[in-house]
């Protein structure tokens, strides 16, 4: 459906169904895995004739979640330079993975602690969700699974936005909610 542009999901599995010669727990692993094209691809660039960018992929995410009320600002994430790197600038579509990214960043080893840096991160908001239930601690497991598994399939553009956002949105609603029972404590 992603590949046709369908998005109602009704049609997106009638068009899949249509199709006999697709299984969709194959066809699923399959796209999960073509991510995974970018690895090699980025190998062959990175560090033979660039060097690793040693976390500026995610310095660029922060800056552009943050708000902008100068002159426009682009992104020049790693998915990007890859796909004009290594393709020409006239394409498009090879997209990026969080193994992509953190290469591109860190190389092997440093690919490693990453991921046991971003793996513990998960684990306590995990277990400062699982053992205290409070709203902040479900939002914030919340939001850092969402991050993750958008990162999956692309770069860390998003990561920031949703951390951030899903903050501030969070802050916002509890600052809303202050003002109206003091409001309403005034005038009972």
């Amino acid at each position: 459906s992603r590949v046709e542009s369908v998005y109602n999901p009704i049609e997106a599995y009638l068009l899949y169904a249509s199709n006999r010669e697709n299984n969709p727990i194959v066809g699923s692993i399959a796209e999960f895995g073509s991510t995974f094209k970018t690895i090699p691809i980025i190998m062959t660039y990175i560090p033979d004739y660039y060097e690793h960018l040693n976390g500026k992929t995610f310095y660029d995410s922060l800056k552009i979640a943050l708000p902008n009320f100068g002159s426009a600002r682009e992104s020049s994430n790693l998915a990007s330079w890859l796909t004009s790197t290594a393709f020409g600038d006239n394409t498009w579509g090879r997209g990026g993975s969080i193994a992509m990214e953190a290469y591109g960043n860190f190389g092997i080893m440093g690919s490693q602690f990453f991921f046991v840096f971003l793996g513990c991160i998960i684990a306590t908001a995990y277990n400062r969700f699982y053992e205290n239930k409070k709203f902040y601690h479900v939002l914030f497991y919340f939001l850092i699974l969402a991050a993750v598994c958008l990162w999956m399939r692309n770069t860390s553009t998003f990561v920031f936005r949703i951390l951030l956002w899903g903050i501030l949105a969070y802050v916002f609603c509890l600052f809303v909610c202050l003002k109206l029972s003091i409001i309403f404590l005034l005038y009972s």
